[in-house]
């Protein structure tokens, strides 16, 4: 006997990423498991761009994040309209088709705005280039003598540390902006 797939009439919602973290777990963990959404700037491919390596994020519940998501889903649609909003593209010459800067200046302010209702911690970790390899390079074990692996290592100590000063139970999720090999890296780490 064969049933006939149907296909769902709504509406996929930014929300539901963030229900396929979470499914699985019951209730009581999955209202406060925690997701720490990170933005990574270091230069990997090892040329010295920049003077620092940087990594960042805010940290709250997955319902908060599902909120935060489709807010900023319903923001991103009103005109002009960002449906891929990015805060590089938003803040650079490359702006959305038809927005002015005026326009574009007040969607980031929107923006940050719902990301301050929805966040329940900021974590942001810096350290110079020059500061690294003058004290760390070349003192610890090769597999892990890298500025972002410090970056990474704080990111987590952070968490923890938010999570049991707020008494928080569970475990955090991190999820990282694509950063190619040396993303694939902190991964293994």
């Amino acid at each position: 006997y064969l049933m006939r797939a149907q296909t769902c009439q709504s509406p996929i919602r930014a929300s539901h990423n963030i229900d396929r973290l979470v499914c699985g777990f019951p209730s009581r963990l999955r209202q406060n498991r925690c997701i720490l959404v990170l933005e990574g700037y270091v230069d990997d491919s090892g040329t010295g761009h920049g003077k620092v390596a940087v990594l960042a994020g805010f940290l709250s519940t997955a319902e908060r994040w599902k909120s935060f998501s489709d807010a900023l889903e319903d923001l991103c649609e009103q005109e002009p309209k960002t449906p891929d909003f990015k805060m590089e593209k938003a803040s650079s010459f490359r702006s959305y088709h038809r927005a002015t800067r005026q326009d574009l200046d007040k969607r980031i302010e929107d923006v940050a705005t719902l990301i301050r209702a929805h966040a329940m911690y900021r974590i942001d970790v810096i350290v110079g280039h020059d500061a690294y390899n003058g004290i760390v390079r070349g003192k610890v074990p090769s597999e892990i003598d890298h500025p972002y692996f410090g970056l990474f290592y704080t990111v987590i100590l952070a968490a923890a540390n938010f999570m049991d000063k707020a008494e928080i139970e569970g475990t955090t999720d991190f999820i990282f902006d694509e950063q190619g090999k040396i993303g694939r890296t902190a991964r293994d780490w």
